[in-house]
């Protein structure tokens, strides 16, 4: 039965999507299941199973205080996906302290069937479902990866009481999504009138302007991110058109900086601005040829080490990090000047 009122609901998006597009609403993405990160704690009682404290947290504000980049969760949501978090707190969270994190994370993925593929093809998976634990850090961590009606459930629990108990809390997930309806929205879209973006890197910005942007003592190539491995957020990227790269120094492993696209995601950028203050405040940059409505923010640290830009063009956020390195003398240039002049490059190929 949710098989058949799948279907139908993505016949209905399919015209429902045209209908936003024309209103040209600028809506944030709902969820397609009716499975709220509230009511999976209602079904699962997350805390119980823990040895450390956790309450819930939201999951997109937790990635960018490790990260301090534009998070994955945003794309996700953007396919009707979600993202949960459940967890103590602590240090820089999941992404950027693992050791010190407890709790459970969850991402979901609709329709996953072929990024879970590739998924379980570089795993060794056989089946639709992967769950194991492990001691990691001196606690137990459990996971789990599977397809659920198709949907591809990622989980990661860290400081469970035991390997049993793990397994029951991702059973337990497992059985909520299980459960879960289609809400009957119209699948998302950008709003009318939001600028179409490359979906490479090398189709934002030339790489030999990164080149000569980072003074480079090498060679670049910007290493696409979906190379790394398949993830629920690498399969969301994917579908949405999002570039995601790292500027390498050709034949190492030595970066320059990254990159990644939100095509469509300037309602995140608004949702979220106000959580990148870190490693300073944002400090508005002017770009020629920026029109009305669009923003160029950057923060960096005092040495200029760590600098980060954003840039709000055409309805869509662009995120450049530029990295210290960690000692490989890569980068020859200013952090910061570097990630203007490749903003001020990305402008101009965009509004020629």
């Amino acid at each position: 039965m949710k098989t058949i009122s799948r279907l139908f609901v993505i016949a209905l998006a399919a015209t429902s999507a045209a209908m936003l597009l024309t209103a040209g609403a600028a809506e944030p993405p709902r969820p397609s299941l009716n499975v709220p990160c509230t009511k999976l704690a209602s079904a699962t009682s997350p805390a119980r199973f823990f040895t450390t404290a956790i309450v819930a947290r939201d999951a997109a504000f937790e990635t960018i205080r490790a990260t301090r980049q534009q998070p994955d969760d945003y794309a996700i949501r953007q396919t009707g996906g979600m993202t949960c978090e459940w967890s103590n707190g602590v240090g820089d969270g999941y992404f950027g302290d693992p050791a010190a994190w407890r709790g459970v994370r969850l991402e979901l993925l609709p329709d996953g069937a072929a990024p879970f593929a590739r998924f379980a093809a570089a795993s060794g998976v056989t089946g639709t479902e992967l769950l194991y634990c492990v001691t990691v850090f001196g606690v137990i961590s459990c996971y789990y990866d599977g397809l659920v009606d198709g949907d591809w459930l990622s989980l990661h629990a860290q400081g469970v009481r035991s390997d049993s108990e793990g397994r029951t809390l991702m059973a337990k997930f497992r059985d909520a999504v299980r459960l879960g309806r289609p809400t009957g929205l119209p699948a998302w879209a950008p709003p009318v009138g939001t600028m179409p973006l490359p979906s490479t890197c090398d189709g934002l910005v030339a790489i030999g302007a990164v080149e000569a942007a980072f003074a480079s003592r090498l060679p670049l190539e910007a290493f696409p991110g979906e190379r790394i491995g398949s993830t629920p957020a690498h399969g969301a990227r994917e579908r949405i058109g999002s570039a995601t790269c790292t500027w390498l120094g050709r034949g190492t492993w030595a970066s320059a900086g990254t990159l990644a696209t939100l095509p469509g995601g300037a309602w995140a950028w608004a949702e979220s601005r106000s959580r990148f203050v870190p490693p300073s405040a944002l400090t508005a940059v002017a770009i020629p040829r920026l029109r009305s409505g669009d923003e160029a923010w950057v923060r960096c640290d005092l040495p200029r080490q760590n600098c980060y830009l954003d840039l709000i063009i055409g309805g869509n956020w662009i995120s450049m990090y530029a990295n210290p390195e960690e000692g490989a003398g890569l980068v020859r240039a200013d952090r910061r000047d570097a990630l203007i002049f490749i903003a001020t490059q990305i402008v101009a190929g965009l509004y020629p």
